[in-house]
């Protein structure tokens, strides 16, 4: 199950766009008129998912942390947090220990981060998350293996959270 989840990150990452199948024969009228099956998270045109983020006291919501997005408007899709895979990255005078934000409580600089803390709390329960992933400088030390453990726990991490839809974006 791990090597899975692995093999979707790495996709996630090689990939830029799905390409679509060609067909030899020309499509039928009628087919041209059948409205295509979306992807499983595609929206129609016009419609929107609106995710909030990304500190912990911007997005609200919890005991600690309850004058942000979700004390005052209604639930969104999702909210969104950071993690990293680059030990030993100095930011903001913070030595990273890497996925940093995701298991305690960590601040980049800019706030806190704890999206265990937010997956715990029932304000939360019907939420995608959105993950920035950063391990910028360090994609020869993913590429050779030496973050494999990073990328395993990440996995593991991904796993926990069963059927609940994540969305990445990284940052080389």
């Amino acid at each position: 199950m791990k090597l899975g989840v692995m093999c979707c990150l790495a996709l996630l990452l090689l990939c830029g766009e799905k390409q679509q199948k060609k067909t030899d024969s020309a499509p039928l009228e009628s087919e041209k008129e059948q409205v295509r099956k979306r992807a499983k998270f595609e929206l129609k045109d016009g419609e929107v998912l609106l995710f909030v983020g990304q500190e912990l006291e911007a997005v609200g919501g919890l005991d600690e942390y309850n004058d942000g997005y979700l004390d005052h408007f209604d639930t969104p899709a999702g909210w969104t947090t950071y993690t990293n895979i680059n030990p030993g990255e100095n930011s903001f005078g913070r030595i990273m220990e890497g996925l940093d934000g995701l298991y305690k409580t960590h601040d980049w600089g800019d706030n806190d981060y704890n999206a265990t803390l937010q997956l715990n709390d029932p304000d939360y329960a019907n939420m995608a998350l959105a993950i920035g992933l950063q391990f910028v400088n360090h994609e020869e030390k993913v590429a050779d293996g030496t973050y494999d453990d990073y990328i395993n726990r990440l996995a593991d991490f991904l796993l926990s959270l069963g059927k609940r839809p994540v969305f990445f974006a990284y940052s080389l």
